[in-house]
């Protein structure tokens, strides 16, 4: 019996060596994005996304793989240009917006009762401005975009997310609105902006992070 214990143990603290072990390899091997090949890039930037929170200025999503043609509801009603986004970005899309949060980029007053309920999961596709709605990026043309074989890469400026493109949604108190804020599930991508990009390829989309964003240009 006491044989079997000492070799549970020594097994035991093997595992523990060999575990210990690959974990500081893999922490070892993780070069910064500006030291990856253009393989490696399209790999954990275009394709497993593992690692598009660490690009500095840009943010980036495959339209096709992780947005559904599910309309988003906004007081209750659909919104033609409001989609269900997929987990993988759903969860990416709130790991940014409560960095902003907590960084201060987003200024005014959240109501945080229902703040660590709550995630990221819509887009909403605009014009130029919030404040404008793109045919092309609405309705049956938007589904028709994230249903095509195409991969699709939308790459938007995350340095310009705010109060009103984090979406959150204005909090009224007897029946007047307040410069309070609600946690609210859509992110605002200003898809006609020209400081965001829509890529056709995943080449094309490379290329211009590597262009553009400070992260890959170092």
């Amino acid at each position: 019996m006491r044989k079997r214990t000492i070799i549970v143990i020594l097994l035991a603290l093997v595992a523990l060596i060999i575990g210990g072990g690959f974990i500081f390899w893999r922490l070892k091997s993780k070069k910064p994005l500006d030291q990856l090949s253009d393989k490696e890039l399209k790999k954990c930037l275009l394709e497993d996304f593992d690692r598009r929170l660490e690009l500095e200025r840009y943010f980036i999503f495959n339209l096709q793989k992780e947005v559904q043609t599910k309309k988003a509801f906004f007081n209750n009603k659909p919104v033609a240009n409001s989609r269900i986004i997929k987990d993988t970005l759903s969860s990416d899309l709130t790991k940014l917006t409560n960095y902003l949060l907590v960084n201060k980029k987003i200024k005014k007053e959240i109501d945080t009762t229902n703040y660590k309920k709550m995630t990221k999961g819509a887009v909403t596709f605009c014009g130029k401005d919030i404040d404008t709605v793109s045919d092309e990026w609405s309705g049956e043309s938007l589904d028709k975009k994230i249903v095509n074989e195409e991969q699709w890469y939308i790459i938007f400026d995350k340095s310009k997310i705010d109060d009103e493109r984090a979406f959150f949604t204005t909090v009224s108190e007897n029946g007047q609105d307040t410069n309070k804020l609600a946690w609210n599930g859509h992110v605002i991508v200003e898809i006609e902006n020209p400081g965001n990009h829509v890529a056709k390829s995943k080449s094309e989309a490379l290329n211009f992070l590597k262009k553009n964003d400070p992260a890959l240009s170092k």
